[in-house]
């Protein structure tokens, strides 16, 4: 047969018992609810990064065809500066021409001019 204070301390036992596995199992819920708390930003980390990694990888697309569209026009202008300067040597050649043309206009208008006086 138990004693009353036996029985008192059984009871006391037991109830720290049942209140050491509450404490536990609230530990354990709150460990729960912290994966799957860091599951879910780990989750949404992970989309982040391959979100920035797709921009990045447009933005070195779009960086290179700027490049090419700069260099295409870089090869455009070069070929209008040589067209240009081209039309400026011509057009030093035809004005060289027409001064030598002109020089013998006059001599030839002077010769005419001399025989009839």
């Amino acid at each position: 047969s138990y004693s009353f204070c036996t029985l008192l301390q059984q009871v006391r036992k037991k109830k720290k018992n049942t209140h050491k596995k509450m404490a536990s199992q609230g530990i354990i819920e709150k460990l729960a609810a912290i994966d799957k708390e860091t599951e879910e930003l780990t989750l949404e980390a992970r989309k982040r990064v391959e979100k920035n990694r797709r921009i990045g990888l447009e933005r070195e697309k779009y960086i290179v065809e700027l490049m090419e569209k700069v260099k295409k026009l870089e090869v455009e202008g070069g070929s209008l500066n040589k067209a240009v300067s081209e039309d400026a040597l011509l057009e030093i050649l035809l004005t060289d021409e027409a001064m030598k043309l002109e020089k013998e206009a006059d001599e030839i208008e002077a010769k005419a001019a001399a025989c009839t006086a």
